[in-house]
């Protein structure tokens, strides 16, 4: 059983930092670059729920799974509470984007299409506080699968340094 969580906890990890950094660096860029800026934003608008709810499954699994391992250990390493920091964070940090800077980012972007003119600061504003935790989020993910690799007694006590 350890060894499936173990799998769970970094396969869900690397799978967000690996999706978040593609996305972040690459997806949004080309869609806006492809699309233009509102066809672009629409396709976005359609896929930034999806990118927030896999990072909160991939996330909350990753949490999980070291919450138990946590349990298991009994005396937990420094290493051990830094990992369960660090994926706690970005999970909050995720859920923060999900279900407020979201919504209010696709309410500004509306009344700013709509002509409103304080809209513009506001979506601004908001994209720009969404774009910086999710920079934030993504490296202290991959801080956690850092500390992982250099760390694998985390996995499991017995294991060395590979």
């Amino acid at each position: 059983m350890s060894s499936v969580r173990n799998a769970l906890w970094i396969l869900s990890l690397g799978f967000w930092v690996g999706a978040s950094a593609y996305f972040t660096f690459f997806a949004t860029s080309g869609i806006f670059a492809a699309l233009g800026f509102d066809r672009g934003g629409a396709v976005l608008a359609v896929l930034f729920p999806r990118y927030y709810l896999a990072g909160t499954i991939a996330l909350g699994i990753a949490l999980l799974m070291l919450l138990w391992r946590l349990i298991d250990v009994g005396r937990p390493t420094r290493a051990l509470w830094v990992v369960l920091v660090l994926i706690g964070l970005s999970w909050v940090f995720n859920l923060v984007g999900e279900f407020y800077l979201l919504p209010q980012t696709d309410t500004a972007l509306h009344e700013m299409q709509a002509g409103t003119a304080a809209a513009s600061s506001r979506f601004a504003t908001y994209h720009g506080i969404s774009l910086g935790m999710n920079v934030v989020e993504l490296f202290m993910s991959a801080i956690a699968l850092i500390v992982i690799g250099a760390r694998p007694q985390l996995l499991h006590p017995r294991l060395s340094r590979w």
